[in-house]
C-alpha cells in the first residue's frame, strides 16, 4: 500500500511539473508581448513622427523656397530689361529689392538644408554661383549711365545676339535652379516614403504583437485548465486510495474480531 502511494506521488508530480514549467514561458510570452506592444509602437510611432517632421518642417518649405526663387530671378531679369531700355530709377529700385528678396532666401534655405545631403548644399552653391556672375553683369548698367547708353548703342547694331546672350545666360541661371529644385523634391519623395514604411511597419508589429499576446493567453488558459484536469485526478486518487485504506482497515477488523 506504501509503494502504491509513493507511485501514485511520483506519477502526480511528473504529470505536474510539465505544466507548470509551460505555464511559466505562457505567462513569460505573455509580459514580453505586453511590454513590446507598449513600447515599440511607441519608438516607431516616434521615428515615422520625425520622418514625416523632416518633411513638413524642412523639406517642404525648402521647396517651395527654391521654388520662389526662380521667380525672384525672372522678375530680376524683367527689371533689368526694363531698366537698360528705359533708364527709370524706379526699375533700379525694384531690382535691388527684389535683389535683398533673393539674397534673404539663400541664407534662409542654407540654414534649411545644412543637415541636409551634400548633393543638395552642392547645388545650392552652385545656384549661389552663377546668381553671383549673372548679377555682377548687370551691375554695370545700373551703376553708370555711360555703360548703359553703350549697351544699348550695341543692342541698336546687333540686338539679336545680344538678346540670345541675355537670354543663355539667364536659362542657365533658371537650370540651376531647377535642378535644386528637383533635388530638394526628390528628398521630400523619399522622407514621405520612410514615414508611410514606417507608419506600416509599426501596424504590422502591433498586430503581431497582439497576435502573440492573444495565443499566450489562449495557452495560459490551456495549461490551466490541462493542470485543474491534473489536480482533479490527483485528488480522485487520493480519495481512491483512503478508502481503499479504510476497506483494508475494516477487513483487518472484521478478521480480529472473528
Amino acid at each position: 500500500m506504501t509503494a502504491r502511494r509513493r507511485t501514485t506521488r511520483r506519477r502526480t508530480t511528473r504529470s505536474r511539473v510539465p505544466g507548470r514549467g509551460l505555464g511559466v514561458i505562457a505567462v513569460a510570452f505573455v509580459a514580453v508581448a505586453v511590454a513590446a506592444l507598449a513600447v515599440v509602437p511607441v519608438v516607431m510611432g516616434r521615428q515615422a513622427a520625425e520622418a514625416q517632421r523632416q518633411v513638413t518642417d524642412i523639406l517642404g518649405p525648402a521647396r517651395l523656397l527654391s521654388a520662389r526663387l526662380s521667380l525672384v530671378q525672372a522678375r530680376e531679369m524683367s527689371l533689368f530689361q526694363s531698366f537698360l531700355l528705359g533708364g527709370d530709377p524706379t526699375y533700379r529700385s525694384r531690382y535691388l529689392e527684389s535683389l535683398n528678396e533673393e539674397q534673404q532666401i539663400y541664407e534662409q534655405l542654407q540654414e534649411l538644408i545644412g543637415g541636409m545631403d551634400l548633393e543638395i548644399r552642392a547645388h545650392l552653391a552652385r545656384l549661389s554661383s552663377v546668381s553671383s556672375r549673372w548679377h555682377v553683369g548687370h551691375q554695370g548698367v545700373f551703376e553708370s549711365e555711360e555703360v548703359r547708353a553703350q549697351i544699348l548703342e550695341e543692342l541698336g547694331q546687333c540686338q539679336a545676339t545680344f538678346d540670345e546672350l541675355q537670354q543663355a545666360s539667364f536659362d542657365d541661371l533658371q537650370l540651376v535652379a531647377v535642378e535644386l529644385e528637383r533635388a530638394i523634391q526628390g528628398e521630400v519623395d523619399v522622407g514621405r516614403r520612410r514615414s508611410a514604411r514606417l507608419r506600416v511597419l509599426q501596424t504590422r508589429i502591433t498586430l503581431g504583437l497582439v497576435i502573440l499576446g492573444l495565443g499566450a493567453t489562449v495557452a495560459i488558459g490551456a495549461i490551466g485548465w490541462h493542470l485543474r484536469t491534473l489536480t482533479a485526478e490527483g485528488e480522485a486518487r487520493r480519495w481512491e486510495a483512503v478508502r481503499a485504506r479504510r476497506e483494508n482497515e475494516a477487513v483487518l477488523e472484521a478478521t480480529g474480531d472473528g
